[in-house]
């Protein structure tokens, strides 16, 4: 059984249907009016935004400016010397009190993006091993282990599952166990993966406390259920997390690096590079030097907060003039979008709202249960609708191909492939998507070797000999104010490409109308 091109339903019937499906989603209607009101933007572009990952901070009606500088201290002095009146003493005790966690026993600092904090953690103390336990790569993470290993520091990866999603538990424990008590060991794991959405036990925490360990916890990837998880009860050494300005209109953010204030004995006294402060707009602070833009600039797709560059969205305006350009261009990360002429006067601008309300933190606090069952629903109908289409070629092969577990959240990675079984480009699935008014994240995962068995596509598909163990994905992340709207408009897209002559006419139409930006 499946659908077919000509058999896809109407958002009406197809809503209808849903609610039958799911009738708990009614009773998440507090969602759509909070969407109404303070995020107007997504309706009136009817933009669907599926690659916010992380934390909002603020609505569509704060409209302040701050800006982020370059930190020329120690991560200690920074830590533990901010006025608490300043705009970033202020924001420190809010996000610390969005995550649960005391400032008499925790300090925050601020970096680029969480990347650049879990490398700035890495330059600030110094371990003899690193085990990382992501299931995911991006340049940021290879920065970091470039980072570590200069400082002589041996960097390991967690073996993943070959039956299933995660970290392999055995083999993690083995490793725990390999080297106890023999030298200074950080464990760095997300509790969600950010691109395929698989949930990470938080038992790990003693067992690597057990065995010697400091552990750092990723909360980058828990988005907007993350008021709900207790992570004071687990009492993290370090914590890195990822925080964008407002959800649809504003995706520039940055990382912060939380440190238990008992490890900051433990920390060098040089200079921390990679730490930024938040100063009011125009500050004279705002001026920042070459070599630490250079350093700061980790970002990829993979671990991107966003994907966007021709949308014409916040904080830049735009003119568009006809200028064909390469197709396989890749896509810039959203942390580009800053660089407007306030960027190219070596300055970090981004435009928010009263900094002391932080409306987009109280939201997700407030909303955090709905939001969570809101999203279990859509997750639920989404998987169940893109395994529907299938191509009218012999045999009926299937369109999509899941990477992501049976309960991921808030993120969901998957494959589109042709009626031969060839994977399509992400980036080129992406860029038609922005077409049709859709956000889209990439991804680069580490393949299973069960999904290599179980899907003939990988076998067809031939991989680079350097990146044979390496999938690149498409990634859809739900925010807060996700609606069946927004999911109905992605599946809709994606179930154009049963159409096979889809994909050769938006080419061709793509390669005549595409646009080169020019920022004002």
């Amino acid at each position: 059984m499946g659908l077919v091109w000509e058999d896809l339903p109407d958002l009406h019937s197809a809503q209808a249907a849903f609610l039958e499906l799911y009738p708990e989603y009614q009773a998440t209607c507090a969602i759509d009016s909070l969407r109404r009101t303070e995020y107007p933007h997504l309706d009136e572009d009817r933009h669907a935004c599926f690659d916010y990952g992380g934390i909002g901070i603020f609505s569509s009606r704060e409209h302040q400016n701050f800006a982020l500088a370059y930190a020329p201290t120690s991560l200690v002095s920074h830590a533990l010397y901010e006025d608490s009146r300043s705009i970033e003493g202020t924001m420190r005790a809010r996000i610390l009190a969005h995550l649960g966690l005391d400032e008499r026993d925790y300090s925050i600092v601020f970096a680029a993006d969480s990347c650049s904090a879990l490398r700035l953690l890495v330059d600030s103390f110094h371990f003899g091993r690193i085990l990382l336990g992501y299931d995911f790569k991006n340049e940021g993470l290879s920065r970091i282990e470039e980072s570590a290993r200069a400082t002589g520091a041996k960097v390991v990866h967690a073996t993943l599952s070959s039956t299933g999603f995660g970290i392999d538990r055995r083999s993690l424990q083995r490793k725990l166990k390999k080297h106890k008590r023999e030298f200074k060991g950080l464990f760095a794991y997300p509790i969600v993966s950010r691109v395929t959405g698989t949930k990470n036990s938080v038992e790990w925490i003693k067992e690597a406390r057990d065995n010697g360990w400091c552990v750092l916890l990723d909360v980058s990837g828990i988005g907007a259920a993350s008021s709900s998880m207790d992570l004071a009860g687990l009492s993290p050494d370090f914590l890195v997390g990822s925080f964008y300005k407002v959800f649809g209109m504003d995706p520039t953010g940055f990382g912060c690096l939380v440190v238990k204030k008992s490890m900051l004995g433990d920390c060098s006294g040089g200079r921390a590079a990679g730490m930024v402060k938040v100063v009011k707009a125009h500050s004279s602070f705002l001026q920042i030097p070459e070599s630490f833009k250079q350093k700061s600039e980790s970002y990829d797709a993979a671990a991107s907060l966003s994907s966007r560059k021709d949308n014409g969205m916040n904080p830049q305006r735009r003119l568009e003039v006809a200028k064909p350009k390469p197709l396989k261009e890749s896509v810039s990360p959203s942390v580009k979008l800053t660089r407007s002429s306030e960027f190219q006067a070596t300055r970090y601008y981004y435009s928010t709202s009263r900094a002391s309300s932080f409306h987009g933190l109280h939201h997700a606090e407030k909303l955090a249960e709905l939001a969570s069952m809101r999203q279990d629903s859509l997750l639920g109908w989404l998987r169940a609708s893109l395994l529907l289409l299938r191509h009218p070629s012999p045999g009926r092969p299937g369109l999509v191909t899941f990477h992501s577990p049976e309960d991921s959240g808030p993120a969901l990675a998957f494959s589109l492939s042709d009626n031969s079984g060839e994977f399509l480009d992400p980036e080129l699935v992406q860029r038609l998507a922005n077409r049709s008014n859709i956000s889209l994240g990439t991804g680069a995962i580490q393949a299973r070797p069960a999904a290599m068995e179980e899907n003939s596509y990988f076998c067809v598909r031939k991989l680079e000999a350097s990146s044979s163990s390496v999938q690149s994905v498409l990634c859809a992340t739900l925010g807060l104010v996700t609606t069946f709207g927004d999911v109905f408009q992605l599946w809709e897209f994606v179930a154009q490409f049963l159409d096979p002559g889809f994909c050769s006419r938006e080419l061709l139409q793509y390669q005549g109308l595409d646009q080169e930006t020019v920022f004002l």
